[in-house]
C-alpha cells in the first residue's frame, strides 16, 4: 500500500522517498558527530554549526534533486514542475533542519537568518542539480526521454492498487483507469513494445500511487 507523506509531492515514488529518508539519517549522523567535536565557545561554535547545517541540508537536497531529475528524464515530470518541487523541498527541509538540529530559541533565529537560498546555491550540490536540470530541459525540448524507469514495469504498484480498490482483474482495472487492457499490461510489463505515452504513464502512476 502506498502512503503519501506530506513533505513529498504527489507522484514522487516510494523508492525515491526511501532514498531521501536514508540520506537524512546518514547526513544527520555526520552532522551530530561533527557538532560534538566543535569547541565550546558560543558564537564561534554557532558559525561552525551553521556551516555544518548548510552541508546537512544540501546533502539531503542533492538526493531529492537527483530523484526528481530521474522523473524529468523519464518524462514523468516537466522540467518546470521539477524545478518548482526542488525549490519547495529545499525551503521546507531548510526549515526542518533548523527546527530539529542544534540550537536553542535565540540561537535558532540567528542561525536561521544566516542561511538563505542564495547561500545554498553556492554549494556544489546545487551546481550539480543545475547541470542535471539543463540536461532534462534539453531532452524535453528535443522530445526525448530516457529509457530509465519507463521500461522497468509497474506491476507491483498496479497490483497493489487493484487490491486496494477490490477489483478482480486487469481488465476491470484498465476500465476504471480509462485505458485499454493492452496499455495497462504494457505499463505493468518490463518487456515488449511500449504502448503508452509519457502523459498516460504519469496519469496512471498518480492514481495508483495515491
Amino acid at each position: 500500500m502506498r502512503i503519501h507523506h506530506s513533505q513529498y509531492p504527489v507522484g514522487f515514488p516510494n523508492e525515491a522517498q526511501a532514498a531521501v529518508e536514508g540520506e537524512k539519517i546518514r547526513a544527520r549522523k555526520v552532522f551530530d558527530q561533527a557538532k560534538k567535536e566543535l569547541p565550546e565557545t558560543r558564537y564561534g561554535s554557532m558559525q561552525q554549526v551553521t556551516k555544518l547545517l548548510k552541508q546537512f541540508i544540501m546533502s539531503v537536497f542533492s538526493v531529492f534533486a537527483s530523484e526528481a531529475c530521474k522523473l524529468g528524464r523519464n518524462g514523468v515530470w516537466h522540467v518546470v514542475d521539477l524545478h518548482a518541487e526542488c525549490e519547495r523541498f529545499l525551503g521546507n527541509f531548510t526549515d526542518e533542519a533548523h527546527a530539529s538540529r542544534g540550537f536553542d530559541t535565540n540561537d535558532h533565529e540567528i542561525a536561521r537568518n544566516a542561511i538563505n537560498q542564495r547561500e545554498l546555491m553556492k554549494y556544489p550540490e546545487w551546481e550539480k542539480y543545475e547541470d542535471d536540470r539543463l540536461e532534462v530541459a534539453n531532452m524535453q525540448a528535443a522530445g526525448k526521454k530516457s529509457d530509465e524507469g519507463t521500461r522497468q514495469g509497474y506491476r507491483r504498484e498496479v497490483m497493489e492498487w487493484l487490491r486496494r480498490t477490490e477489483l478482480e482483474n486487469v481488465e476491470q482495472a484498465a476500465n476504471k483507469l480509462g485505458v485499454s487492457k493492452s496499455t495497462l499490461k504494457s505499463i505493468m510489463s518490463s518487456r515488449g513494445k511500449i504502448r503508452y505515452s509519457a502523459d498516460t504513464l504519469e496519469r496512471i502512476l498518480k492514481i495508483v500511487r495515491k
